[in-house]
């Protein structure tokens, strides 16, 4: 009868355990970055970042920059393809795409297309196509590059948007009602769940997000509703990157990255 008690609560336990999965954290390596503003890495490992709105890329020891003074402060960075970036000035309501030696290949100003556009969101959809995100009417949208014709795919957004995160085949949203959401390519609307309160975020592709509260980093399993700290010697995480499972922390003049395994 004893073992079978013993038996009964390690069996117990395991079941606890494998409930609450840890997140594995590895640490990978610390390096140099002295700009003001680090706008993450590529598939490559390429590092981008900026300083006096003049836009950097670091990679083998090498430096290249791009600098448009008259667009003013860049707003977003779109590394989904490190072939063709994507620079926004919101203020300017354009685009700047890029080649990967930060070659300018073409600026778009929304407000000069046939269907003029108040852009507030953009990503790189497949198909050589940008999504934008139209604040005139408030949905989301795919222009083709080619043509520049633009086509809306979604019904109105009925609340603002606090973060976006886009890759090829879909647009994800967290309201300013944590609500969290997912746009496919085809307008399709899906309702993900509920985010937790964040200062910063970044949206984890394997069902979960990584974010920044009180100076405190946790990762959030959607599907288990489930938040675990992320127990990383850092006194500060108010800029940070988590792509390809590489959380990015800059702490200037430092970047430091860490494996993330989420279950």
């Amino acid at each position: 009868m004893k073992k079978l008690g013993f038996l009964f609560v390690l069996l117990c336990f395991w079941q606890s355990q494998a409930q609450d999965p840890a997140v594995l954290i590895t640490p990978l390596s610390t390096q140099t970055c002295t700009s003001d503003e680090f706008y993450g890495r590529d598939s490559y490992g390429a590092i981008y970042s900026g300083s006096n709105q003049q836009f950097t890329k670091t990679a083998d020891k090498q430096t290249w920059q791009y600098k448009n003074t008259s667009l003013g402060t860049i707003t977003q960075v779109v590394l989904t393809n490190p072939l063709k970036i994507v620079l926004f000035y919101e203020n300017f309501n354009t685009v700047v795409l890029l080649d990967n030696q930060l070659n300018e290949l073409e600026k778009i100003a929304f407000s000069s297309l046939n269907t003029p556009l108040m852009a507030s969101a953009i990503g790189l959809a497949e198909g050589n196509k940008l999504w934008v995100y139209n604040s005139l009417t408030n949905q989301l949208g795919l222009l083709n590059l080619k043509n520049k014709e633009y086509q809306t795919i979604s019904t109105p957004f009925t609340e603002s948007m606090g973060y976006y995160q886009s890759d090829f085949n879909s647009f994800q949203w967290i309201d300013q009602a944590h609500n969290w959401y997912e746009c496919s390519l085809y307008g399709k609307i899906s309702l993900l769940g509920t985010a937790p309160d964040y200062d910063r975020v970044q949206l984890d592709r394997n069902h979960g997000l990584v974010y920044c509260i009180n100076q405190e980093l946790y990762y959030y399993s959607r599907l288990e509703e489930s938040k675990t700290p992320l127990n990383v010697d850092k006194k500060s995480c108010s800029n940070f990157r988590f792509k390809d499972q590489i959380l990015s922390i800059f702490t200037n003049p430092e970047l430091s990255n860490y494996k993330i395994l989420a279950p």
